[in-house]
């Protein structure tokens, strides 16, 4: 789990609100005597810092939705391989269909291991979440101005992140919402699940 992203020295206040109640103190931050920063240092890892963070945020959140999807149609399948009935047959072509596609995608998004693995498994291949992990791994390490190639990294990274996102929006608008239409005029009504990650 990420702890967020550290903040500059200086004097914060906090606020504490709940259950009707609220109450503020002010705290000193300091700048960590491990290192002896220039405040512009300390102040150029502080904003790289917080663009890798929105780069993790977006990537997850997208990992997350294709996720719930998949898990909606686990249990509808489920849902459905019990009747046995012709609609209930087609409707679970369709979702094998679909899962075949959201397989897909997530695969642009983060490159999956080998269905049999044998030892180590390795890869060299470049997705937004190996590039974002790589700028992860920069911020969290770095306690010297960040260079210009760790800078385009950081670049590319957002790129690949927004590429996918542009990908993800174009399957749920097209392939998903296609989904859904065809699951609802099958008549089947356990589409809640469907509904609440449909977007």
């Amino acid at each position: 789990a990420s702890k967020g992203t550290p903040v500059l020295p200086g004097t914060y206040k906090i606020v504490i609100q709940g259950a009707g109640l609220k109450d503020s103190s002010s705290v000193k931050v300091i700048a960590d005597p491990r290192f002896d920063l220039a405040p512009e240092v300390d102040q150029q890892l502080y904003a790289y810092q917080r663009s890798v963070d929105q780069q993790v945020g977006k990537l997850g959140s997208l990992f997350k939705d294709i996720g719930q999807k998949q898990a909606a149609l686990t249990k509808l399948e489920k849902q459905l391989l019990g009747l046995k009935t012709p609609s209930s047959e087609q409707a679970v072509l369709a979702i094998k269909g679909i899962q075949s596609k959201i397989e897909a995608l997530q695969s642009k998004g983060r490159t999956p291991r080998p269905q049999r693995q044998v030892g180590a498994w390795q890869t060299t291949e470049v997705t937004p979440f190996s590039k974002v992990r790589d700028i992860q791994s920069i911020a969290r390490s770095r306690t010297r101005v960040i260079s210009e190639q760790e800078q385009d990294l950081l670049i590319e990274a957002t790129q690949l992140v927004a590429e996918f996102e542009g990908v993800v929006q174009t399957f749920i608008a097209n392939d998903w919402k296609a989904f859904v239409r065809q699951m609802k005029a099958t008549n089947i009504d356990w589409l809640s699940g469907l509904e609440m990650t449909k977007n």
